[in-house]
């Protein structure tokens, strides 16, 4: 899986956007895409944030 598909799939699947969230790595290992959380940030514009900071950014970057 991509990251594209990653992005997608969180897109369409509230209950994948949700654990998403709670653990990015670890979702996006599981659904078979090896990225790092400092790839996950540089592609999602986030990386000047925290790794705890990450999941309430990525949230609000998804609502706009």
């Amino acid at each position: 899986m991509t990251l594209a598909e990653l992005s997608e799939r969180a897109a369409i699947d509230e209950e994948f956007f949700g654990r998403l969230i709670a653990d990015p790595v670890g979702t996006a290992l599981n659904a078979g895409c090896e990225v790092s959380l400092v790839q996950v940030k540089a592609v999602l514009g986030l990386a000047g944030v925290s790794d705890e900071e990450f999941g309430p950014a990525l949230v609000e970057k998804l609502q706009r």
